[in-house]
């Protein structure tokens, strides 16, 4: 598609290309991956993974993710909110995804504040919710009422 691609990653020293569009750069830093996050158009995630942190890293950074619409992708990546998300691993459909992410304007503090749903805080306030919910239906149905115990570090 003539559009600049960097892969990161341990590996991909054994990948080789003619292209001039690609650029494989291996491992790096924690540094040079969050620059490199900060400075990208989106991030390319056409694989199937169980959750996909990289993807809500990405997000964090403020920029959006094109993802293979399976799996943890889907519980993290908002299609036309936070990114797009393609039915098939096929170059066409990931072509058209990239395509359709080109006519999108996003907004990267929109992009952001939706991985803040994912964060440290936002568990451990759920957890809170969660246990507040149960203890208060388990108090009331023993006829005991209050605020419950919790301790959280």
């Amino acid at each position: 598609m003539n559009r600049r691609l960097i892969i990161v990653g341990d590996n991909t020293d054994k990948l080789a290309t003619s292209s001039p569009y690609i650029t494989f750069m291996g491992k790096v830093s924690e540094a040079k991956l969050l620059s490199l996050m900060q400075e990208a158009r989106a991030l390319l995630f056409p694989q199937h993974e169980d959750f996909g942190m990289t993807a809500l890293e990405m997000n964090a950074c403020g920029r959006p993710v094109i993802a293979f619409a399976k799996g943890g992708a889907l519980e993290t990546v908002i299609d036309g909110v936070t990114g797009v998300l393609f039915d098939d691993q096929s170059e066409d459909s990931l072509a058209a995804a990239i395509l359709r992410f080109e006519s999108m304007n996003l907004s990267s503090a929109e992009i952001r504040r939706h991985a803040e749903n994912f964060s440290k805080h936002a568990f451990i306030a759920e957890i809170h919710r969660i246990v507040q919910q149960a203890h208060a239906r388990d108090g009331a149905e023993r006829g005991h009422f209050g605020a419950p115990y919790l301790a959280v570090s």
